[in-house]
C-alpha cells in the first residue's frame, strides 16, 4: 500500500483493499457524513465552479495510451538459449573482472541484463555483443572507475572482464482481450475488455472534469480535518499489518512522530484531498445523485467481488461507504 496516497479521492478504495476490515474505526464519519455520502450541511457547489462537462472529449488515442500502459507493464519475458545479438537485442551476460589477475569485491555477476540503452561496465560493451552468439565468451577491457568509497583506490587502473553469452532475451507484449482483462485488471471490477474501455474512459474523462473545475481556496476545515483524521487511521491500520507502530511509519514518510505534527504536514494534501471530494459532491448535487444500497452492492461486487460488506461498514461506517460509492457512481456517469 502506498502510504502517500491511501485516502486519496480517486483511490479511496484503497482503504478498503489494503486494510483489514477490523484494524480501526473511523470516529468522525458519522459527524462528518450523511447517510448519502455527502459532507452535512455543506453544499458543495458553493465551493465548486464546475466546469462545462458536456463540451469534454476523451479521443480513443488517449484511452489506447492507457490500454499500451497495462499491455507494456505486463510482457512476457523469454530468455532465448540461441541466436546472434543485434542492434535492438537486450542480452543476459555473466561476468568475471580482474585487476592485475584478481577478482575484487563485486566483480563476478550473473545473468546481468545489457542492451543499447542499458548500458553495463562501460557504454562500449553492448557494442562489442553485437554479432556475437549465445553461448560466446570473449573479454572486455577498460579503465575501471567507480564511486564505491571501499574500491575508489582502483580507479583509473585497467579492468579486464571475462563476458559470457547466456541468452537473448525477447519481451513479447500481452494481446489485449477479455483474457488479459480479468487476470490482470479484475482490481478495477473489470473482466472484459469493453468493461475495461469503458471504465479507463470514465476515469480519463473525470480527471479532465477534477482538472478543469474551480474549487475556492475556503474550503470547510472539517472536510480538511476529516481527510487528515483518515489518511492517520490509515497509516495506524498500515502499521498494524506490517508488524510495526503508526510512530515508525510516521517518522518513516512524513518525519514526524505525533498525530499534531502529522496534521501540520499532511494539511495541504488533506485539502487538495478536500477540494477533490468537493468536486465529486458538487457533480453529485447536480445530477441529484442518490446512493442506494443496490448501488453499494454493485460497487463491493465489482470491485472486491463480495456481496457481503457488513463488516466494513461496521468498521468504517455506513456513511464512509456511501462516500466511497459515490465516487465510483460520478465517475460512471461519465461512461460513453
Amino acid at each position: 500500500m502506498k502510504i502517500k496516497n491511501l485516502i486519496a479521492i480517486g483511490t479511496l478504495s484503497l482503504l478498503l483493499t489494503g486494510c483489514s476490515a477490523n484494524t480501526v474505526t473511523y470516529s468522525t464519519t458519522a459527524e462528518v457524513l450523511d447517510e448519502n455520502g455527502y459532507f452535512k450541511d455543506v453544499v458543495a457547489t458553493d465551493y465548486v465552479t464546475l466546469c462545462d462537462y458536456s463540451s469534454i472529449s476523451i479521443s480513443d488515442e488517449a484511452v489506447q495510451k492507457v490500454i499500451d500502459s497495462y499491455l507494456e507493464s505486463n510482457v512476457t519475458t523469454n530468455y532465448v538459449d540461441s541466436g546472434t545479438v543485434e542492434a535492438d537485442s537486450t542480452v543476459a551476460i555473466d561476468y568475471v573482472g580482474t585487476i592485475d589477475g584478481k577478482e575484487f569485491s563485486g566483480s563476478a555477476q550473473s545473468n546481468v541484463l545489457v542492451s543499447s540503452d542499458n548500458a553495463v561496465l562501460d557504454t562500449k560493451l553492448f557494442d562489442s555483443l553485437v554479432g556475437k552468439k549465445v553461448g560466446d565468451t570473449f573479454n572486455f577491457t577498460t579503465i575501471f572507475n567507480t564511486e564505491e568509497k571501499a574500491l575508489l583506490e582502483l580507479n583509473g587502473k585497467e579492468v579486464n572482464y571475462e563476458i559470457t553469452i547466456n541468452h537473448i532475451v525477447k519481451y513479447v507484449p500481452s494481446t489485449w482481450n477479455d483474457e488479459f482483462v480479468a487476470n490482470n485488471l479484475s482490481s478495477y471490477g473489470w473482466t472484459t475488455t469493453a468493461e475495461a474501455e469503458a471504465g479507463i474512459y470514465s476515469s480519463l474523462y473525470m480527471t479532465e472534469v477534477l482538472n478543469q473545475s474551480k474549487v475556492s481556496d475556503d474550503v470547510p476545515e472539517k472536510i480538511v480535518n476529516f481527510f487528515v483524521e483518515n489518511q492517520y487511521n490509515s497509516i495506524d491500520a498500515y502499521a498494524r499489518t506490517a508488524n510495526s507502530t503508526v510512530e515508525n511509519i510516521l517518522s518513516t514518510y512524513y518525519n514526524v512522530s505525533t498525530y499534531d505534527e502529522f496534521a501540520k504536514v499532511f494539511h495541504d494534501e488533506a485539502v487538495k484531498l478536500s477540494k477533490s471530494a468537493l468536486v465529486y459532491q458538487a457533480i453529485a448535487e447536480t445530477k441529484h445523485v442518490v446512493i442506494t444500497d443496490d448501488d453499494v452492492s454493485e460497487y463491493f461486487r465489482t470491485k472486491l467481488n463480495t456481496d457481503d460488506y457488513s463488516d466494513y461498514e461496521k468498521t468504517l461506517g455506513k456513511n464512509y461507504i456511501r462516500l466511497v460509492t459515490l465516487e465510483h457512481v460520478v465517475t460512471n456517469s461519465f461512461a460513453k
